[in-house]
């Protein structure tokens, strides 16, 4: 992940693991895969925040369903980050 110091400060890196669904008692997952969530601030506006994710889902035409996991374990991280830093 790159971003212009310039224009925003990191306040913190997360990476999340993308390999099981807490739902399920075994991985389900194919591979491995991390998400890197980014929480910055930026510059001139004190009071404003900018949360990115950035990921490489599982690449398995027939596999869908653990993509959608995938997205769904991101959304809720994220959403847990939010209410952590009052986003």
């Amino acid at each position: 992940m790159f971003w212009k110091t310039s224009r925003l400060n990191v306040i913190n890196l997360y990476a999340i693991e993308l390999k099981h669904d807490k739902w399920e008692k075994a991985d389900v997952f194919n591979k491995d895969n991390i998400c890197i969530i980014g929480l910055f601030s930026m510059n001139g506006k004190p009071n404003t925040m900018v949360m990115v994710a950035n990921t490489h889902l599982l690449f398995n035409n027939n596999r869908g369903d653990i993509k959608i996991a995938q997205i769904y374990q991101i959304k809720n991280a994220m959403a847990k980050l939010s209410k952590i830093y009052g986003m």
